[in-house]
């Protein structure tokens, strides 16, 4: 599943809010809970519906092209990628390929992905306006 947003802040600073890996609970879904594990390694708690899963997942992160990708070895599920394009110099695009759980309805991935983008927008809006007044983030790119 691919979702896009725009936003009106630098892709340099939505990508270090995406990246830092200490603050994912800042705007993650509720349903997901992330920890370091170890060197190159998270481990993730996912509330899905009727059971909670528990996946460890290396992150890959490019800050030269503004990409990072979380994946396994073993398994495609709970897996995606990320990528910040700038479209000018206050203003990206933020694309993710997401791929949920074996079995995981699309709706809920779907809906994870909403909240999660929806509450980026929040936490970047914030973190710009200390900046440089205010952010806004919409779906699909149009402008708010």
């Amino acid at each position: 599943m691919t979702r896009n947003r725009s936003t009106s802040a630098a892709a340099d600073t939505v990508f270090g809010i995406i990246t830092d890996l200490e603050d994912l609970h800042t705007w993650l879904p509720r349903a997901v809970e992330v920890e370091r594990y170890g060197p190159g390694l998270l481990r993730l708690w996912l509330r899905n519906g009727d059971h909670d899963e528990t996946v460890e997942r290396g992150p890959t992160v490019d800050r030269d092209s503004l990409r990072g990708r979380w994946h396994s070895e073993a398994t495609t599920s709970y897996t995606g990628a990320l990528r910040v394009p700038r479209v000018g110099a206050d203003r990206c695009a933020i694309t993710v390929d997401l791929v949920g759980g074996t079995g995981m309805p699309a709706v809920r991935v779907e809906d994870w992905l909403a909240r999660a983008l929806d509450s980026l927008a929040t936490v970047v809006a914030e973190e710009t306006s200390r900046t440089r007044g205010k952010s806004h983030l919409v779906a699909g790119g149009r402008p708010g």
